[in-house]
């Protein structure tokens, strides 16, 4: 049964039962890289370091997690210590992982005779009621948790989640359905957080919140930043006026940091304009799936056409990734 788990869940004193950590596979960095702490999957584990911050690294981790379940676990004291950072845990899972995917296993819960949570053998402020609404929030942000008596129980439940994997791997599906509002990442961190650090020096708060005013006079700039995926398109399309700050030098020096020779919009589609970016060499990962075609050029580049802006979105954070230590910025 392929169980891949972060070395701090096997370290000296762990709960986790030592049964796990015998059958399962020590990966560096998981917890960090995913928010889980295991992962149970029917795919082989070939990789045991993920600190690597560039691909492949996440596509075999997306494999791990696409055709698995990615768990946080949660002893009882444990889990009462960690209560406020539950939803930055979530949020982090829910990078990598589906609802039905996302899973929080909660093991050796005590309570008091009032009904307060206990916690190295005292009570706490949280209470059952004040618990269990943390765990309807936990499921209303899109994941689903368990409750164990005991830690021992651990190694039976990842038994019992690897047959459902296999079960279901032989079942037809019934039907398919998007997610509902109500499943979205209710505190999702601004583009602020997620992508500010990706840009080159130079580009500052300043520039980006002139950029946002140039994209949409109507938006308040530090509410709705800009992302590094819509400067890479303003900067390539070509079709904007200058925004304030971002003279040739600056545009260029952006198209240089992703790699970008030439950009122009060849079409629209209403919401989303057609965008064709040609790079000077092939990215150094893989590109595919909806809203993405390659095609390679005979001059050696190659053209990338995104038809949908998440798909941009999702290359741009890696071109800034990428850029950022390559620059040594």
């Amino acid at each position: 049964m392929p169980i891949g788990y972060d070395p701090t869940e096997c370290r000296e004193g762990s709960s986790l039962p030592s049964s796990v950590c015998q059958s399962g596979i020590e990966i560096q960095g998981f917890e960090e890289r995913t928010g889980g702490d295991l992962v149970v999957t029917l795919e082989k584990l070939i990789v045991q370091d993920v600190r690597s911050k560039i691909p492949p690294i996440d596509a075999v981790l997306q494999r791990y997690v696409d055709h698995g379940f990615l768990v946080q676990r949660k002893s009882g004291s444990d889990f009462v210590g960690s209560i406020g950072d539950l939803s930055d845990i979530q949020r982090r899972m829910r990078r990598w992982a589906s609802p039905e995917r996302c899973v929080l296993l909660i093991t050796d819960l005590r309570f008091t005779r009032d009904g307060y949570a206990v916690s190295g053998g005292r009570a706490t402020k949280w209470t059952f009621e004040s618990i269990r609404g943390k765990l309807r929030w936990w499921a209303a942000r899109g994941g689903w948790y368990e409750i164990l008596p005991e830690d021992q129980d651990i190694s039976q439940w990842l038994t019992d989640m690897y047959g459902i994997l296999s079960r279901a791997q032989e079942s037809p599906v019934i039907a398919t359905a998007p997610e509902k509002p109500l499943q979205k990442m209710v505190d999702e961190p601004d583009n602020w957080v997620t992508t500010g650090n990706l840009f080159p020096r130079g580009v500052g708060r300043a520039k980006r919140e002139a950029l946002a005013l140039e994209l949409d006079p109507e938006c308040d700039p530090v509410e709705s930043p800009p992302s590094l995926g819509e400067v890479l398109l303003y900067t390539t399309s070509g079709r904007l006026r200058r925004a304030q700050g971002w003279g040739p030098t600056l545009l260029q020096r952006m198209r240089d940091y992703c790699g970008v020779e030439v950009g122009r919009v060849i079409r629209d589609t209403g919401g989303f304009s057609m965008i064709s970016l040609v790079f000077k060499d092939p990215l150094p990962f893989v590109v595919s799936g909806e809203g993405i075609e390659v095609i390679p050029l005979p001059d050696g580049s190659t053209r990338y056409i995104f038809t949908e802006y998440s798909a941009l979105e999702n290359v741009a954070l890696v071109l800034g990734a990428i850029g950022r230590k390559e620059h040594g910025e």
